[in-house]
């Protein structure tokens, strides 16, 4: 007994010094969000021994470069300006760091306090052959340009060049100097240190090496043409050679050489960009100047001029024959979508004018084909096409090209030696279009991301494909039985796999092929707690996947999320399996982890600025909606929370948040909505919901998702304030906002910024020159009628026309570069203000969907205004002029209003006359009429 009493009182203890500590602490503010650090730029030496990394603010010019070794025995740090440090390399020999500070180079020798500075530079960047060595350039008149070997400490050459490029093993290196009118073209091999001119002549715009830097072809004037000819070099070359002047394309008008695309693998073709002389419009002065829209127009006038035909072809030419193969040159919007890994054939999608129209236009649906570079022959793969150019990939050994139909949900194989077409999923029970919950047609989901990788077997490969259910292993010829390699018995919400992100130094991106037999490493999150990580995957899927590490951590998201948060690149040493992770959770903030196996972690960096500061908690909610499906969110708390006390809440939402359980949110000014660790280390509780989809649409399903959260939350947790609710969201967010306050009085105060007011004006509007149909028919309103079909979907899923039901006050953002969101923002502001109700919009010169984060001034100004409206409405705290008084067009600039009202103590309605207010009335009472009927339909 009396060991139960010590071990409570001792907890008691524990709590209460925890609570005080927390209690000693800062809450954020604005100075803090205006200095947060964070750590960006992780790079890695080729043997894995060293890393750097950058430390400070993102907008902020004093940073600090972190040097340090893997295993922690040597660290540096250098104070830089940011605009410099783009440039910080390691040399491939893993001996030195190459950075600049202000106007000097630095050279330093890693593990070491040995440096060489060289001042006065202007710009630098580092090639290695095998001695490092870098290039630089000398401020003066003119700017003279060094190559330097850093070994040896020795200017290789010093010379005013104009251009320069060199080889892909960076061996040899091709510089031109300006001469007169012209420009000399210099071949020079580093390793040996020879130098000789290859050419001479007017002006050089490309230059692509092959893949053994051995020839070099560019485009330059002064050939046999009146305009740019294609010039060769070849290593056993004397001079290089005119190999195709402009008078040899073969075709009509006036066309020119406009790009040196790459070298076949083998070095034996070059395929290149032929462009044709805009043609000559004279438009006649006796003719007026109108539009004419046609209801048969394929394309809408709004949309032709952006898509216009630049005229600009494709062209293989055999170096061996010195036939020209032009492609592309028959037909309208030939768009050339897929070039890799095949030097025989090449994928060209032709028409398809607006992608956005597929679903109904059939003159909208592109059809790809597969031309021959050697013969031109045509082979059409698809008539229907892909929304996606992205789902049509070549195999790594170019003899298929892999592609997903839409239509049947499917993905086919095209073996280009027979034209044999196979599907290769039909037989498969899952879902390989898999849409992302917030589009009701296949054409608008993401099937063509899904790829996973390739497996080499033999002398052929299988594709890893993604689906609902796991990733299978497929053979393109159809002759191996499809095979699931994460197969996941018994679990209710199989874990989401992916192929890490990985990051490699100096590397072009290329598919990621795996051999065959070989486990794979794959990133993992476990979607029902949240848990992020890495797995085993037996790639022959004999053996179930094998853990390797997870944790309430993210290392990077995988699912359907609407930012991009939470993703940072794994950083790969070029010639040690040696890796850099960034590794945060809710309450610790990004740091990096050195790793070999991707169980154990080494923590290599060590920021915990939020450690300072009251921070957050995270708590992971289920609830149930009033269809009977359970929704997930994520209640934050501050650290210094007491459950006696009653807190205020705000619900910010967009579609899908819950899966940023683990992750770490830096304080930062607003651009949008609010900034979480900021709003709950200053007092307030925050919720973030996910919004399921139904049929009833994005604004009724906010609506249900939001009301019923706020009652089950209200119901657990006592400590939450039912009186002091608020609701914050942005773009499609604002949209939901406009929807939740216009038919619920539960919410105490609300902020929308670039959402839609009318979904009728704005799927007919101009938007995005015309494809806003798209989005409210199939897109993230999910109506999955036009307004012909069912014009009441519209009428009951616009906000604009429920205003008089209004009872929360509404600010909004909308700034007028945004165009359509603008006219949107209006819409609903003269609506409430005609109406009487409490409604403040702000607008931004100079910015457009969201402030960029970049001016200061508007997100600092925004920051305050923000939080001083929540403040009243759910703090009681006073108002400040801005809202009370408002601030007169002449007055911009001049007054900021963010004072407090000393008079006024809460805004109140001005306009209305006593007979507004009873028509007023009236107009309620047909609104709730119109409202009954509306969801009657529903």
């Amino acid at each position: 007994m009396n060991k139960i009493l010590i071990y409570v009182v001792t907890s008691l203890n524990f709590l209460i010094f925890l609570n005080a500590a927390a209690q000693s602490k800062k809450n954020i503010d604005l100075d803090a969000l205006d200095h947060w650090p964070g750590i960006s730029s992780p790079r890695l030496t080729a043997d894995g021994k060293y890393a750097s990394f950058l430390i400070g603010k993102d907008d902020k010019s004093n940073k600090v470069i972190l040097l340090t070794a893997t295993d922690k025995s040597w660290t540096e740090k250098i104070s830089i300006e940011d605009t410099a440090y783009g440039s910080l390399v390691f040399t491939t020999d893993s001996k030195y760091a190459v950075f600049r500070t202000e106007d000097s180079l630095h050279i330093l020798r890693l593990g070491t306090s040995d440096k060489k500075i060289i001042p006065g530079i202007s710009w630098f960047e580092a090639y290695e052959p095998d001695l490092p060595f870098l290039v630089f350039t000398l401020k003066g008149i003119p700017a003279v340009t060094v190559f330097y070997d850093i070994d040896n400490n020795q200017q290789l050459l010093r010379v005013p060049l104009n251009h320069w490029i060199t080889s892909p093993d960076h061996s040899k290196l091709i510089y031109s100097i300006a001469e007169g009118s012209g420009e000399r073209l210099y071949w020079y091999d580093c390793k040996n240190k020879l130098n000789k001119m290859i050419w001479s002549g007017k002006q050089i715009t490309i230059m692509k090496f092959d893949k053994t830097g051995n020839q070099l072809a560019f485009i330059a004037s002064g050939g046999t043409g009146k305009k740019p000819s294609i010039f060769l070099f070849r290593v056993t070359d004397t001079m290089a050679k005119e190999i195709l002047a402009h008078g040899t394309i073969p075709l009509k008008g006036e066309f020119e050489f406009s790009d040196i695309e790459r070298f076949s693998q083998n070095g034996t073709r070059l395929f290149c960009k032929v462009k044709a002389d805009p043609p000559a419009r004279h438009p006649s002065p006796q003719m007026a100047s109108v539009d004419i829209w046609n209801f048969n127009d394929p394309v809408l006038q709004s949309m032709q001029q952006p898509a216009a035909d630049p005229n600009e072809y494709a062209a293989v030419l055999d170096l061996t024959s010195g036939k020209m193969n032009m492609q592309g040159c028959t037909r309208d919007l030939w768009r050339d979508i897929v070039n890799e890994f095949s030097d025989d054939w090449r994928l060209f999608a032709i028409n398809g004018y607006d992608n956005g129209e597929g679903y109904w236009n059939r003159y909208s649906n592109f059809k790809v084909i597969a031309v021959n570079n050697t013969n031109g022959e045509e082979r059409v793969l698809t008539n229907d096409g892909d929304r996606f150019a992205s789902s049509f990939n070549f195999s790594p050994d170019g003899r298929y090209v892999l592609y997903f139909d839409w239509v049947c949900g499917n993905y086919f194989s095209y073996e280009l030696s027979t034209g044999q077409k196979k599907n290769l999923t039909g037989r498969i029970r899952d879902d390989f279009s898999a849409p992302d919950n917030f589009r009701i047609i296949p054409f608008w989901s993401g099937g063509g991301e899904r790829m996973a990788g390739w497996i080499k077997t033999g002398d052929s490969f299988h594709a890893l494909l993604k689906a609902r259910k796991g990733i299978w292993r497929i053979s393109l010829d159809g002759n191996f039985e499809p095979v699931c390699i994460n197969k996941q018995e018994g679990k209710q919400q199989p874990l989401r796999f992916k192929k890490p992100d990985i990051f490699l130094e100096n590397s072009s991106p290329e598919a990621t092929v795996f051999e065959d037999g070989k486990p794979i490493i794959m990133c993992a999150f476990d979607p029902a707690i949240k848990e992020n990580g890495f797995y085993l995957i037996d790639p022959t899927g004999k053996s179930a996947p094998q853990q390797l590490f997870m944790g309430n951590y993210v290392f990077q998201l995988i699912g359907p999320t609407f930012h991009s948060w939470g993703h940072k690149q794994i950083v790969k040493a070029r010639n040690a399996d040696i890796f850099l992770v960034c590794r945060q959770s809710s309450t610790i903030s990004e740091n990096y982890f050195v790793t070999k196996d991707f169980k154990t972690f080494q923590e290599i960096t060590d920021l915990h600025p939020e450690k300072g500061y009251n921070w957050l908690s995270t708590e992971l909610v289920n609830w149930t909606l009033p269809n009977g499906k359970v929704s997930q969110g994520i209640l934050y708390k501050p650290e210094d929370f007491d459950p006696s006390k009653k807190y205020p809440i705000i619900f910010h939402y967009y579609e899908l948040m819950s899966d940023f359980l683990n992750l770490y949110m830096p304080p930062e000014r607003s651009t949008c909505v609010i900034n979480i660790p900021y709003y709950v280390s200053n007092g307030y509780l925050v919720f973030t919901p996910d919004i399921l989809p139904t049929n009833a649409g994005a604004g009724w399903d906010a609506l249900n998702t939001m009301v019923s959260a706020a009652n089950y939350l209200t119901r657990k947790y006592p400590f939450i304030d039912a009186k002091r609710m608020g609701l914050s969201g942005h773009s499609m967010g604002g949209y939901k906002t406009n929807f939740i306050i216009t038919h619920s009085t539960l919410f105490a105060a609300a902020e929308g910024h670039a959402g839609t007011a009318n979904v009728s004006s704005w799927s007919l509007n101009l938007w995005n020159n015309g494809g806003s149909q798209s989005h409210t028919e199939i897109g993230q309103y999910y109506l999955g009628h036009s307004i012909a079909e069912r014009p009441d979907l519209y009428v009951s899923n616009s906000p604009v026309f429920y205003v008089s039901k209004i009872q929360t006050p509404l600010l909004m953002m909308y700034n007028k570069l945004d165009k359509g969101p603008w006219e949107e923002g209006v819409a609903m502001f003269k609506a409430m203000r005609r109406a009487g109700k409490r409604a403040w919009m702000l607008q931004y010169d100079g910015n457009g969907h969201a402030l960029n984060s970049g001016d200061t001034l508007a997100t600092k100004d925004y920051t305050i205004r923000q939080r001083q409206f929540f403040d009243h409405y759910l703090m009681g705290k006073p108002a400040p002029v801005w809202m009370t008084r408002g601030i007169p067009l002449n007055r911009k600039g001049l007054d900021d209003g963010l004072e407090l009202d000393e008079h006024i103590r809460t805004p109140v309605g001005t306009l209305l006359s006593g007979d507004a207010r009873e028509r007023q009335w009236q107009l309620g009472m047909q609104g709730d009429s119109l409202l009954k009927r509306s969801l009657s339909t529903q």
